[in-house]
């Protein structure tokens, strides 16, 4: 779900994964593993979450909010932005 959510934004955006990966500065693999449900939020750090978020125009909270009601983390340890 959390790479289908991020696949959908991004098409909204009109944006391709090159266009995410230069405002981000992750590289595009990343993007496209996300994508395909390869990396889970779960996985990631909170800083790349939230810029995900930003550069995709979509509310942070909101999105851990459908995740934790589709059962999508249950055990979800984000690392802190430093």
């Amino acid at each position: 779900m959390f790479g289908a959510k991020i696949k959908a934004a991004r098409t909204k955006a009109r944006l391709t994964q090159k266009d995410v990966t230069k405002k981000t500065r992750l590289p595009q693999s990343y993007i496209s593993e996300i994508e395909n449900g390869e990396i889970h939020v779960s996985g990631m750090r909170m800083a790349t979450f939230c810029k995900l978020c930003d550069v995709l125009n979509m509310d942070a909270s909101e999105l851990l909010e459908e995740l934790q009601s589709a059962g999508e983390l249950n055990e979800i340890e984000l690392e802190p932005v430093s």
